[in-house]
């Protein structure tokens, strides 16, 4: 029989239509779906499959779903669930562990067994249900590998994926599935058999008899090793208490697999909460901040998934922080009471009613610390260890939450004591805000490479996986940085890189909760490392939340090279970088050429153009550059360049450009902007030859680029090179391109940019203000020059007209997809922008 479909039609609806998938969310039966919604789907009997499939795929619980009213079988559900969560590798469900007849352990070893007779790669297993699955039967990548080549031959003759579970451990591995202090322990399943119950440890039976009598209780309270070897023979299951006012820390990723799946739905959250997540805020703050606030029991199955897995722990409330803040409160309520006495009764007696409301937190502060102080007197002596072990792990201050109650405190102070409007709210929320330091995934190479120890690794892993290092760990980060050796010959690009990192994060690390330019609304408390591509992974809206919320100022690192790829809009929050993705293509390149007038010798083609020879402007040059929208620019001789430019133009459009006359003559050089004064002794070259990296900042193009592109405000880089564009000129410096952000690739340029910002003040309101208005207006000029017929109508379109720019300033993120069509070829030469139809195309094929 033939399959004329391999996709089941629910199946397919499940997944393409999340319009479709909110019917279900909602519970929406059928007689009540929309009459072109029913039409869409066909039939009820879809309707219910489509059903069924959603709730395994997203393994929901029967009761208070839909699908409980199609699958009345409460068991039969939950069998199927399972069934369906190990065919397609989907993690253990935790939040269900009290319905599903199934150990942990007995899961992953299912799950693996099944990998193993589909003949599947260990790649094909998620991130996280691999770590998990390691984290209880051993098998990592090595351990896979093994077992599917020793049993290979097996394999042949196998109909059956139990075949591969006498080649597994039969009981967990430890201490990897260990249960932490502050879990609770349950029951799984109830002894029948008498002779069973009394071969177990008298330890084992005590914990078994309190928890058949008590239900639910915290591990702390039964001895360690017991505890565990009952949760080892899947006699017991942990438990993990989190709320939603609860605050949590992530660790170093240790012991992490590297599998990413961007099929599965749940990883994709787990890593969206992951680079949104900011230990200042509760789950609760969080979840407001993803647009999860009505589904927060999927962030808190998230979190517990964290601190399961070793890479969170929950942040506790201290019993001595509870007391200094008392003792704070006490003295300030004393404080508060002096003044009262010389305002209007009317106040006093206002002020009467919050010293009630005082008094009825100190009372609550009383019974948390007496809760706090019965909880200890119970704990095991055998945890004290492992108590200890978790306490190192917290070992960072509180400082920051300590900030953020105090900056707390001082907005309920203002806001009695001044008046409310929008601009003071503004102000004191912009107060809790970070600095963000956005690097792309090419400096993860140079940190994988410049450093070996497993410390260091840990941390290189946790900002690729992560996507973020927050400030909390900074400190630490930099004190690993200073442990890099001196650059060989060999590593020297890579030390450069992390040589310039650590003199970055330092810089702002050292302003700090100061008062940047002087001006009490841009005061920060710290700085965050995010990468790039974990921030274009969000939708447009909660990345909007995140950066608003969290930052008041962003600055992205420069690359080396040309790198394809987004960039984020700098007017929300104000961004010291590439603005839009644009002005990393090509298109940036002829809009500085044709603004400045100047430029080297260069040719655009567009997608499907076929050339049979080169122009004789470009002929004449024995090295040519090619850059295309999708990959890194490459040199290669002009003497076999034409295939290379065919193939290339086969998937995208390229720049051509004609950068050295013979080969090893290249000279280039890089100007950080803003650009210095003029000192008095200082003298103007008269010639090019004169111009040297020391004076290059005097040269009029330079200047000319700096008034054009307002860069008096921005930091950043401007590409010179020096070159002889015609036998019959003189050498001369031409522009090739502008980068914006701080540079890592070259230490001396690092800290030239640094100490510009610090010098100039650039973080001062007024300035601020100024870049913002400056860096928009040449994003309308340059929206405009693409837009006049070099693209295509699908564009982004732009006017001058404050709808138009508010438009704008929504797209935070854009994929270079939508400048790859351009309508014309051209060519710069002479200083001179000229459009190419295909007759004045003589090269053309």
């Amino acid at each position: 029989m033939s399959r004329s479909r391999t996709v089941p039609r629910s199946v397919e609806l499940s997944k393409n239509d999340s319009e479709f998938n909110s019917y279900i969310k909602k519970g929406v039966r059928w007689g009540d779906l929309p009459l072109h919604f029913q039409n869409k789907i066909g039939s009820e009997k879809i309707y219910s499959q489509t059903i069924i499939f959603f709730s395994f795929k997203h393994q929901l619980k029967w009761e208070k779903n839909l699908v409980s009213q199609i699958m009345t079988d409460e068991g039969q559900y939950y069998r199927k669930l399972i069934q369906h969560s190990i065919t397609n590798n989907l993690m253990y469900p935790y939040h269900l562990i009290e319905k599903i007849q199934i150990t942990p352990f007995q899961y992953y070893k299912r799950l693996i067994s099944h990998v193993l007779h589909s003949r599947s790669s260990y790649d094909s297993i998620p991130n996280f249900t691999a770590v998990d699955c390691k984290r209880w039967i051993g098998v990592g990548r090595n351990k896979y590998i093994e077992i599917n080549s020793k049993y290979k031959r097996k394999r042949l003759f196998s109909k059956s994926s139990k075949e591969f579970t006498k080649f597994l451990p039969k009981c967990p591995i430890r201490p990897q599935s260990d249960i932490k202090s502050w879990f609770s322990v349950c029951l799984f399943s109830k002894i029948k058999d008498k002779k069973k119950f009394n071969q177990l440890e008298k330890a084992e039976r005590e914990i078994y008899q309190k928890l058949e009598k008590d239900g639910e209780c915290p591990a702390y309270i039964f001895p360690y090793e017991p505890l565990h070897s009952l949760l080892a023979k899947g006699m017991i299951y942990s438990k993990i208490e989190l709320t939603p006012s609860d605050r949590v820390r992530i660790l170093p990723l240790e012991n992490f697999v590297l599998n990413r799946n961007a099929e599965n739905e749940f990883e994709y959250f787990l890593y969206k909460i992951f680079v949104s997540h900011d230990e200042r805020n509760t789950i609760q703050e969080l979840s407001e901040l993803i647009r999860s606030s009505k589904n927060i029991s999927k962030v808190l199955d998230v979190y517990s998934v964290y601190c399961r897995l070793g890479f969170a722990i929950k942040i506790p409330q201290e019993e001595k922080k509870q007391l200094e803040t008392e003792k704070e409160k006490e003295e300030n309520n004393e404080k508060e009471k002096e003044k009262e006495k010389e305002k209007e009764s009317e106040k006093e007696k206002e002020k009467e009613r919050e010293g009630n409301n005082e008094n009825e937190k100190e009372e609550k502060n009383q019974k948390e610390k007496q809760t706090i102080r019965d909880e200890a007197s119970l704990i095991d002596k055998s945890w004290e260890k492992y108590i200890e072990k978790e306490q190192k792990l917290l070992k960072k201050s509180e400082k920051n939450l300590e900030n953020k109650n105090e900056n707390e405190n001082e907005k309920e102070n203002n806001l009695q004591n001044e008046t409310q409007n929008n601009e003071n709210e503004e102000n004191l929320n912009h107060r809790k805000k970070r600095i963000a330091f956005i690097f792309d995934s090419s400096l993860l190479a140079f940190l994988m490479m410049g450093n070996t120890s497993p410390k260091f690794m840990s941390i290189a892993v946790t900002l690729f996986e992560v996507g973020k290092l927050t400030d909390e760990r900074i400190e630490s980060f930099i004190q690993q940085l200073e442990k890099v050796q001196e650059p060989t010959e060999e590593n020297k690009n890579n030390i450069e890189h992390l040589v310039s990192l650590k003199q970055t994060l330092t810089f702002f690390k050292s302003i700090k909760l100061k008062s940047i330019g002087g001006e009490k609304d841009l005061l920060i408390e710290g700085v965050d490392l995010i990468k790039l591509e974990s921030l274009t992974s969000l939708d447009s809206e909660t990345l909007h939340n995140l950066l608003i919320t969290n930052y008041g100022i962003l600055f992205s690192m420069i690359a080396s090279d040309f790198v394809p790829k987004p960039s984020i809009c700098n007017l929300r929050p104000t961004h010291f970088g590439p603005p839009i993705p644009e002005y990393n293509s090509p298109w940036f390149r002829l809009f500085i050429y044709q603004t400045v007038q100047d430029g080297p010798p260069t040719l655009f083609l567009k997608k499907g153009t076929r050339i049979k020879k080169l122009p004789k402007f470009l002929k004449k040059f024995e090295t040519l550059t090619l850059m295309s929208f999708d990959r890194e620019s490459v040199n290669y001789s002009s003497s076999n360049v034409l295939s290379y430019i065919n193939s290339f133009l086969l998937d995208s459009p390229i720049l051509i450009q004609a950068l050295e006359r013979s080969s090893g003559d290249l000279k280039e050089c890089f100007i950080p902007f803003p650009l210095d004064t003029k000192a008095e002794n200082e003298k103007q070259p008269q010639k090019e030859n004169e111009y040297n990296e020391s004076n290059l900042h005097l040269h009029p193009l330079v200047l000319k680029i700096s008034e054009n592109f307002k860069l008096q405000n921005s930091v950043g880089l401007i590409k010179l090179i020096y070159i002889q564009t015609s036998p019959n000129e003189d050498l001369k410096w031409l522009p090739i391109d502008i980068k914006f952000g701080i540079p890592l690739f070259d230490n001396a340029l690092n800290k030239k940019i640094l100490e510009k910002i610090e010098k100039n003040n650039l973080l001062n309101k007024e300035k601020i203000n100024s870049f913002r208005n400056n860096s928009s207006d040449i994003m309308l000029d340059f929206s405009q020059f693409m837009e006049e017929g070099w693209l295509k109508n699908d564009f982004f379109s732009i006017s001058n007209n404050s709808e138009k720019i508010s438009e704008y300033e929504d797209r935070l993120f854009s994929t270079l997809s939508i400048i790859k069509t351009p309508m014309y070829n051209y060519q710069f030469v002479n200083n001179t922008m000229t459009k190419l139809s295909s007759s004045q195309l003589p090269f053309k094929m």
